[in-house]
Order: C-alpha cells, then sequence, then structure tokens
C-alpha cells in the first residue's frame, strides 16, 4: 500500500492509491492552493530536474517556489531550497511506465517535509490540459491573494520496488561505525558492485552503501542531500561547474592522496585530469576537492556496417559529414542521431565545434579574456544551428534524451552516427556473459570512433576535448574520513580501479591500467586509440568552470536549435551572463 497526501479545507488527509511512488504534490495557483486528483510524483527519484516553467493545467499557470525544505530520511525530491519546480508534464501514466523499466531506491516509511509556497499569477501563450491531472472542487483550499501558503505535509508509509546496485541501506548524513556513503551516476551498476566487493574482501567488517543513479536524478539527489545536511561520504563529481557547487561541502583530498601514494602522487594520473581537477576553484586555492577516478574524450561513433552498406567513408570534414548524412537519409535509421534534449550534449558537441573553429576561445571568453560575442564563438553557434537547419540532424533532435533512448537506439542499428564519448566502449564489457551484448557491440565489431570534422576556415585538424568522466570527493563532515579515502583511492588506483577498468567502464584516470582482457582485436584497437593516442592529445576540456556558463551555453544552444534566437542572440546572452559572472554575481 503506498499512501499520497492531499490539502482539503485546510487539512491534511491521506488516501491510499494504487500509485509507483510515495507522492506528494501541491498546486498554487491564482490565490488557491489545491491537490490534484492524481498527483504528479513530485518525491521519485527518476522527476527530472526542471529550472523553472510554468503548471500546465485549466487554470492560470504559476510559478512555485520551494521557501523552506527539511527532510528527515532518504528521499528523492525535486523540491529543494529556493529551487523553482515545474509540473507540467505527462504525468502519472508517464511514470508508471518509468517504474517498470527502471529499478527505484526505497524510501524510509516516514518522511517530514516543511515548506511554504509563494505564488505569483501568469498567463500562459499555450496552456495545457491533463486528464489526469484534473482538479476538483472539493480539494480546494481558498487563501488570500498574494499571501504566502504554508503546510506542513507528512507523507507516510512509501514501499520500493527495489534497491540499486544492490548494496543500497537507507542512510542520512554520511556512513557511520565501519560504513560509508558512496552516491554517483556513475561507474554503473554492476560494476560499483565488483569494486564494492573486491575492497570488502580485503577489508572485512568494512560496508558500502552505495546507490547509482540516472545522471539527471544524481543532480537532483545531490542538490537535496547538500541542502538537508545529508551529503554522503563519497560523491560523484565532474570537474569545473559540478565541482564548484559543492566545493563548501567537501574536504580538499591532496593528504589523503599523498598519505596512499607519496609526496609525488601527482604523477600517477595524467596530466589533463591534475589540470582540470582544479578547474574553477578560486584564486589562491591549490587545493583538490576532488580527484579522476575516470578520464575520457568526447567524440563521435560511427556503425560501420551501415556506413559500409551505403558505401560511404567515415566524414572528416563539414562538408563530407552533410554530403553522407544526405546520401543515408531514406534508408530507415538516422544517418546523424543528436540527442540535444541534454544539456551536456549540446555543450559538449559546441566546444567541439568550437575548438574545431578557433581552439582555445571559448575557454578565453569563459576567463573574461575574450568575448562570447566574437565572430568566432558566434561562427560556432552558427554551425551549431546548422546541424538543424541543413537537415543532419533528426527531425526532433531538441526533443530526444541520451540515456537512454538515444543510446538504446544506437546499439539497435537505427543510427549511422553518434556524439557520445570513450565510455561507449563500455558497451563491449569483457566481463559479461558475451551471448547477452548485441550484435554491433561485442567485441566493437560494429563501431568506430571518430573525431569531430573539421569546420569550413577553422583549424586543419580536428581538436581533441575531454578530460575527467567522473571523479570522486570526500564530504568535509564525513564521520569516517580515513574509510572513504581508502576507498576512493583503491577505486582510482587498487583492486576496485582494476575491476572498474576490468569492464571499459571508461579511460582509466592513472597510468599503467589496462583491462586484464580483451574479446576481439578490434575492440584492443579502439582501446589503445582512446588511451594510447588521443587521451595525451587532449588539450580543451568538456566542462565549462562556472555552472552560470555551463548552464548559460546549454540554453543559449537549445535557443538556436529551437529558431528562437539567432546565433548572434545566442552569444549576446551568454556574454551578459558572463558580465554578471565576472562583476561577482
Amino acid at each position: 500500500m503506498r499512501s499520497a497526501i492531499f490539502i482539503q479545507n485546510g487539512r491534511s488527509r491521506a488516501a491510499a492509491r494504487d500509485l509507483p511512488f510515495c507522492q506528494l504534490a501541491v498546486v498554487v495557483f491564482d490565490g488557491y492552493t489545491s491537490a490534484v486528483k492524481n498527483p504528479i510524483p513530485a518525491y521519485s527519484q527518476w522527476f527530472p530536474p526542471q529550472r523553472s516553467g510554468d503548471f500546465l493545467f485549466s487554470v492560470k499557470p504559476v510559478k512555485f517556489e520551494i521557501k523552506e525544505f527539511n527532510v528527515v530520511g532518504r528521499t528523492r525530491s525535486l523540491l529543494t531550497v529556493g529551487q523553482v519546480g515545474t509540473f507540467g508534464f505527462d504525468s502519472l501514466k508517464y511514470w508508471e511506465k518509468q517504474s517498470l523499466r527502471r529499478k527505484q531506491t526505497s524510501f524510509l516509511p516516514e518522511v517530514t517535509i516543511d515548506f511554504s509556497c509563494a505564488y505569483t499569477p501568469r498567463t500562459s501563450s499555450a496552456p495545457g490540459h491533463n486528464r489526469y491531472n484534473e482538479v476538483t472542487e472539493d480539494t480546494v483550499m481558498k487563501t488570500p491573494k498574494p499571501s504566502i501558503v504554508t503546510a506542513a505535509i507528512l507523507a507516510v508509509t512509501a514501499l520500493a520496488l527495489s534497491g540499486c546496485a544492490g548494496v543500497a541501506a537507507p542512510a542520512k548524513s554520511g556512513g557511520s561505525g565501519d560504513t560509508v556513503t558512496f552516491r554517483s551516476w556513475s561507474p554503473i551498476e554492476q560494476t560499483t558492485k565488483q569494486m564494492i566487493d573486491v575492497f570488502m574482501a580485503d577489508n572485512p567488517g568494512s560496508k558500502i552503501d552505495a546507490t547509482i543513479f540516472n545522471y539527471p536524478q544524481y543532480l537532483v539527489d545531490l542538490q537535496t542531500r547538500a541542502s538537508s545536511n545529508t551529503f554522503p561520504d563519497i560523491v560523484g563529481l565532474q570537474p569545473g561547474a559540478l565541482t564548484q557547487q559543492y566545493r563548501s561541502n567537501l574536504m580538499p583530498l591532496q593528504d589523503c592522496a599523498a598519505k596512499t601514494w607519496g609526496s609525488d602522487w601527482k604523477s600517477k594520473f595524467y596530466p589533463i585530469g591534475i589540470e582540470q581537477a582544479q578547474a574553477g576553484n578560486p584564486e589562491g586555492d591549490d587545493n583538490f576537492y576532488a580527484l579522476p577516478i575516470l578520464v575520457q574524450t568526447v567524440n563521435l561513433w560511427a556503425n560501420t556496417d551501415l556506413f559500409k552498406n551505403a558505401n560511404r567513408q567515415i566524414p572528416t570534414t563539414w562538408s563530407e559529414l552533410a554530403s553522407t548524412v544526405h546520401a543515408m537519409k531514406g534508408k530507415g535509421y538516422a544517418p546523424f542521431m543528436l540527442p540535444a534534449k541534454d544539456n551536456w550534449v549540446r555543450n559538449v558537441v559546441f566546444l567541439q565545434i568550437a575548438n574545431n573553429i578557433d581552439p582555445g576561445l571559448v575557454y578565453r571568453a569563459e576567463n573574461g579574456e575574450a568575448k562570447w560575442t566574437d565572430p568566432q564563438i558566434v561562427k560556432a553557434f552558427d554551425y551549431w544551428g546548422k546541424l538543424f537547419t541543413d537537415g543532419i540532424a533528426q527531425d526532433g533532435a531538441i526533443g530526444l534524451d541520451s540515456y537512454p533512448t538515444a543510446a538504446n537506439q544506437f546499439e539497435a542499428g537505427n543510427a549511422a552516427m553518434i556524439p557520445l564519448g570513450a565510455w561507449w566502449i563500455q558497451q563491449s564489457d569483457p566481463t559479461k556473459d558475451q551471448s547477452a551484448i548485441p550484435a554491433l557491440s561485442k567485441g566493437m565489431a560494429g563501431y568506430q570512433p571518430f573525431l569531430f570534422p573539421t569546420i569550413p576556415g577553422g583549424a586543419s585538424e580536428p581538436q581533441y576535448v575531454g578530460g575527467i568522466d567522473v571523479s570522486l570527493g570526500i564530504s568535509k563532515n564525513s564521520k569516517n574520513p580515513d574509510l572513504a579515502c581508502k576507498v576512493l583511492t583503491d577505486w582510482i588506483a587498487g583492486k576496485g580501479g582494476q575491476k572498474l577498468v576490468d569492464t571499459m567502464n571508461d579511460v582509466p584516470a592513472v597510468k599503467g591500467l589496462t583491462p586484464s582482457k580483451f574479446t576481439s582485436d578490434k575492440q584492443k584497437d579502439i582501446w589503445n586509440t582512446l588511451v594510447d593516442k588521443w587521451l595525451p592529445r587532449v588539450k580543451y576540456s568538456r566542462y565549462f568552470d562556472s555552472p552560470k556558463i555551463d548552464q548559460a551555453v546549454g540554453d543559449a544552444l537549445s535557443a538556436v536549435a529551437t529558431g528562437s534566437q539567432t546565433s548572434g542572440q545566442a552569444a549576446s546572452s551568454v556574454q551578459s551572463v558572463q558580465d554578471r559572472v565576472l562583476a561577482g554575481g
């Protein structure tokens, strides 16, 4: 039995529903607070993070801002302090479908939320109505306008479907005794379990409570924990924006590294990993708040079977890319599958384009040494736009997610090219039952990585973009910093690190680790290309240092893709954010 809480006539009442999650939804509109008949899950770990938006009901849509937020227990919530959320989705039926496809981590039986809602009526050019979210008159509580509506709600009884990574137990603000907590989106669950098992075999009595999320949901979970004093002992991070966002929650790691590997510990890592690990640190701050566990290149991947059938060569220039796409159209697959819904995909594709036009210029713009309105950066926005206007990307690209949809489509043979990165080699994991691996992925039989094609008038050779895939940080409030350090360093360069590399989850951050076995010569050749030829040449980061610039660029690219902004307007919008960042805003 699961229950949801509704607001009715100023009181809360529990209504048992056959719903997939413990749910709570409060809607504020035009001076009223109402619960909907079938509330959209605001408590699911699968609820996608949204920065702002409208409620799409048959009433005036409004903004919804959480003023206070306190959580007791292990929750998965969209709503955090100061965050603006939206509930305008296909709602319950969508989430029911998702719950059948994905594992869900358990909640504690009791969750307490205190919050208040500040509402501002506004109109919408396209208000929507969803038949699963019909507002009923008997569930309306009138409140004065334009005051603050406050509610204290107890959501009770939430059974889980199953745990993630096979090792998750409810946790609060880190481990206790000989337990440490770990939260991340990577490595994948099966790999994380192998890393945990080999560590615990050598460290009897220790326990690692781990949960692996899909990336967007991880960002929500991490933000929730940071604002509710439940920060995990060990967290997955990325350099620049993500690490800087949580720098105040993290402890410096150089002492941990020196204690484990000696004073020359930096030499164990590939230089790009050490360089990027400090990206975005304030001037004079030489600490390492995270250390890389995996590094990577970002690049394109080709389905070599489709290229062979079409009698085409993998493109190396923009004109070759365009002609290849048009030659492959109408053959029952997407010639160039672009999952442009994801901010990270938009940004990494843009960075490959921008560096192929004027290497390094975008980073100088972020540092204030150049302008985002520089003609060469505007040109990069132009070529991003050409992916859509020139028919290179598939129709509906801006609505396609990378994982799981685009990745599944590519592995099923429904696309000839896709922008991903070195981590795609993990599809051929040598530690898996090889009979269960799709034909294209087995031994990398049907794939070939290649660099983003050169741009007319730009650099004569493709530039190498990449760096850290995943880094690990330790909470400064960890109750077990020594054990957390031991786990972290083992997973980077010990037995856990070897297990990680054996699965080809991505390229190792330290030198000297190589998979224990390869399942084909092609798989080995691709691994050696990524590790020995490409990685040492990576000069340009796949990340921006500032979270605000990272978001501003992603938003600008989305606007260009949809045609709501020109390239010049998009560049100017980023420059406006840049000016505020440089001014300390």
